[in-house]
């Protein structure tokens, strides 16, 4: 695979009234053969829910998910009669089998905008399990969210990726290396970072698999997302 960056214009957007959404790998509706995953990452969604509004219950078959509020909360509730809410600042990580239904709901009276990560889990049928988790933002820093492997204060899913915040306050340049057999995932979600000289604007993607010192250069307040997957399958 080449390395590609994918402009903010070429997501997919649906509008259902109640969710408005960006699909950045084929989903529901949207469907293309060329942009059905990118390794292990199967799903990633910008999804913005309107108040008084909620996913109806629904199974998942063999995946692990990742709920990243950007804004207020979102309420989950599921087969086994657990609810609870996911707020802004937590992260809710989820092994997914067929044998649980689950739903969000957003019960607040403001829109709620969040990101909902599914990844290929890297074992199959496991037991079903949710953790939600506080989490917080090292300033001109890589923050480490989820791995595969197990530390303290980072949290665990079944899978060959691990998926960072970085959130920089300022002028600052630095390098990520992508290593033998990995890719690299970014998605900007405020302001901008340049690579080399290109310039990636917010809602931007990179998609790399090269393996290769990456230089970044951050000249304003920016976030995005990153995420490190396995190359392996």
């Amino acid at each position: 695979m080449k390395n590609i960056i994918i402009k903010k214009e070429n997501r997919a957007y649906r509008d259902y009234n109640w969710l408005k959404t960006f699909y950045l790998f084929s989903f529901w509706d949207y469907i293309d053969y060329e942009n059905i995953s990118f390794w292990d990452l199967r799903v990633f969604n910008h999804d913005i829910i309107s108040w008084n509004s909620w996913f109806w219950k629904h199974p998942h078959d063999n995946m692990e998910i990742l709920t990243i509020p950007l804004s207020w909360a979102i309420s989950h509730e599921d087969s086994t009669w657990c609810k609870w809410d996911i707020k802004i600042n937590q992260i809710q990580t989820m092994t997914a089998w067929t044998w649980i239904f689950h739903s969000e709901v957003n019960r607040f009276s403001e829109d709620v905008e969040l990101f909902q990560i599914w990844f290929l889990p890297n074992k199959l049928w496991l037991k079903p399990n949710y953790e939600t988790l506080d989490y917080s933002l090292k300033e001109n820093s890589l923050n480490l969210l989820v791995s595969w492997e197990r530390q303290e204060w980072i949290w665990y899913l079944n899978i060959e990726s691990k998926v960072y915040i970085w959130n920089y306050q300022k002028d600052e340049k630095f390098s990520y290396e992508i290593k033998e057999i990995r890719g690299l995932f970014v998605y900007v979600f405020e302001w901008s970072l340049y690579l080399w000289e290109e310039k990636i604007s917010s809602f931007d993607q990179i998609r790399f698999s090269q393996k290769w010192f990456y230089d970044f250069h951050v000249k304003e307040k920016t976030k995005f997302i990153l995420i490190d997957v396995s190359l392996k399958n």
